[in-house]
């Protein structure tokens, strides 16, 4: 079998590269893939981008049971959840509670429930 990927082909997405090369290992293997592919992300991310494979590309390699194919890829990292939508200078947008910055703006629903029987003032 010959690794159907090219050299040139780096920085190409990932996602079109992975089903030429599934493709063309498939066809190679009588139209129905035979060997296992699977992809090294570094760093996991979006935006995938093809850098290489092993078997090298264009390389050839014998069919045997249990043949792994591993395709690399660069990926730009994803935006971490916990990053603000602002610019972050403001702790208040965050709710990151400072000291010192206790301006008695208590919100309906922030009261905290009672022990049960504690201040009910009936017997």
């Amino acid at each position: 079998m010959t690794m159907p990927a090219r050299t040139q082909d780096s920085g190409d997405p990932l996602d079109d590269k992975l089903v030429y090369i599934k493709s063309r290992l498939a066809a190679q293997c009588g139209g129905t893939l035979c060997v296992k592919v699977e992809v090294d992300y570094d760093p996991p991310g979006v935006n995938c981008r093809y850098q290489g494979s092993d078997p090298e590309p264009g390389s050839t390699f014998y069919y045997r049971k249990n043949v792994v194919v591993t395709v690399y890829a660069s990926c730009d990292e994803e935006p971490s959840e916990e990053q603000p939508a602002g610019d972050g200078t403001s702790g208040e947008e965050q709710g990151n509670d400072q000291p010192g910055d206790e301006q008695g703006n208590d919100q309906p629903g922030d009261e905290q429930p009672a022990e049960p029987g504690a201040g009910s003032g009936s017997s």
